[in-house]
């Protein structure tokens, strides 16, 4: 049988690891509290988006629609955004990311451009023969 003093230490530990599970319980609720606020504030964003693509959707004739930027012209060129992480640490996402937009732009027609977010998808662009034209890190 354990000792008092054992067992008086015992119980400090746990009070000790009580208090800290406490305070990483707080700490993930306010995270949590914040990721919900920043949520609700992108609802008005998403919903006017979305309303703006319906009527893009709805609006079958050209001059219909009236923006130059939204006419059907032929694509030559592409640009495409690659977003990836500095560092490998992310499981692989990193992989699933570039190897779906090399995927993607095998199946078009005009030529592709890469703009890189990120030191892993500038690496992986570059060992994959991509035409880089601009990248970004941190």
């Amino acid at each position: 049988m354990a000792n008092v003093r054992e067992i008086a230490r015992r119980i400090t530990t746990v009070r000790n690891l009580a208090q800290v599970t406490r305070a990483m319980q707080m700490v993930s609720a306010s995270r949590m509290r914040k990721a919900q606020e920043r949520v609700l504030a992108a609802r008005p964003y998403a919903t006017k988006t979305t309303e703006l693509l319906r009527q893009l959707a709805a609006a079958q004739d050209q001059e219909e629609v009236g923006h130059r930027l939204l006419h059907c012209r032929p694509v030559e060129r592409v640009a495409m955004v690659v977003v990836a992480s500095d560092r490998g640490l992310c499981g692989s996402y990193n992989t699933n990311v570039i190897r779906a937009a090399l995927r993607y732009a095998k199946g078009l027609k005009a030529s592709v451009g890469y703009v890189a977010v990120g030191v892993e998808a500038r690496r992986s662009i570059l060992a994959a023969g991509g035409d880089l034209l601009a990248e970004f890190e941190g």
